[in-house]
């Protein structure tokens, strides 16, 4: 018998996230990764477009979002093994 997909539960279960703070943000916000994994973080405006992109990271990355405009911002952190999600509001300065 197949009880359904565990994998993603499997995943959940094991505490896996980024915590994005502060938020909402005016200047910079940081994006902590869970430990010892390597992403490309991306970001993201409501349109789906693409505002920031950040290679090979690892740890807090500090994003600079001085020059968006304020809204909400979907922020992906992206390996082989999986991708992670968050969202971020930018308030005006």
């Amino acid at each position: 018998t197949c009880n359904g997909t565990t994998g993603i539960n499997e995943f959940a279960n094991k505490n896996v996230s980024i915590k994005i703070y502060p938020n909402p943000s005016q200047q910079s916000f940081n994006v902590e990764l869970p430990q010892q994994q390597n992403f490309s973080v991306l970001v993201f405006d409501v349109t789906g477009r693409k505002v920031v992109e950040i290679k090979n990271a690892i740890g807090t990355v500090k994003v600079d979002c001085s020059n968006f405009s304020s809204g909400v911002y979907y922020v992906q952190a992206v390996n082989q093994r999986t991708v992670l999600t968050g969202k971020v509001v930018k308030q005006l300065n």
